[in-house]
């Protein structure tokens, strides 16, 4: 019965294509060829997948509107779908960081930092991030993301993402984010949230050294702009 579980968005998934074939169909037959190249061309040449979900997960979001504390985990259903693949026949790298953004948009709205930065005119940039893949996802295997706030600074918010298999519960790739803010700063969006402790938690030692890494990286590329 597992094999056959669907998320919201692997249902989603499942529509468009039925949709999407339906309507090719009905345009080859129906003399509308154009149609068809028209809505072929648009899946060659756009990410159709990507504003499908990212769309569909943000007016969820926005229909179910803040309900998770600041510092709550927040957890995400999906399944690997071929369309995620690589050559090696599991998920695609760079398919780890689509789907966290993805997981983000779901996250921001749930714990409603999304509605507080839109009352401060502000919005949210992903500064840096750092991925670890520790063991693949492989096709149609049920997992799910784990998002997390660790802490924050001035300008910007720490988040952990984990990738854990539903079977095993083993975290199969974990990500650290610095998500900036831009037009406002933390304590207003805390404020905003109605924060009362603006303090934050201890970063643990490890993100902290990471947080150094990119602090060196952003100064060391200000020196080679000024030189050059």
């Amino acid at each position: 019965l597992d094999l056959f579980y669907l998320t919201d968005c692997g249902m989603l998934k499942v529509l468009v294509v039925f949709c999407v074939s339906v309507t090719l169909l009905a345009c080859t037959f129906s003399g509308a060829p154009w149609l068809c190249a028209w809505l072929l061309a648009l899946f060659a040449c756009s990410d159709v997948w990507y504003f499908l979900r990212s769309g569909y997960v943000y007016v969820r979001g926005m229909r179910r509107g803040p309900i998770l504390d600041l510092m709550a985990n927040h957890t995400f259903s999906e399944r690997l779908w071929l369309t995620d693949l690589d050559w090696m026949v599991h998920m695609n790298n760079a398919r780890y960081l689509r789907c966290l953004d993805i997981v983000r948009i779901d996250f921001w709205l749930q714990n409603g930092m999304y509605q507080a930065l839109k009352k401060l005119n502000g919005f949210m940039v992903l500064g840096a991030s750092t991925i670890r893949y520790r063991r693949s996802i492989d096709p149609f295997q049920h997992f799910r993301v784990e998002t997390k706030v660790l802490g924050w600074e001035e300008k910007f918010f720490v988040v952990e993402q984990r990738f854990i298999t539903t079977h095993d519960n083993f975290v199969r790739a974990i990500m650290y984010g610095k998500q900036s803010v831009v037009k406002c700063t933390v304590a207003e969006v805390l404020a905003a949230m109605n924060v009362s402790d603006t303090t934050s938690p201890a970063l643990p030692a490890h993100v902290q050294s990471w947080l150094a890494f990119d602090k060196g990286s952003s100064d060391a590329l200000k020196v080679e702009h000024k030189r050059d």
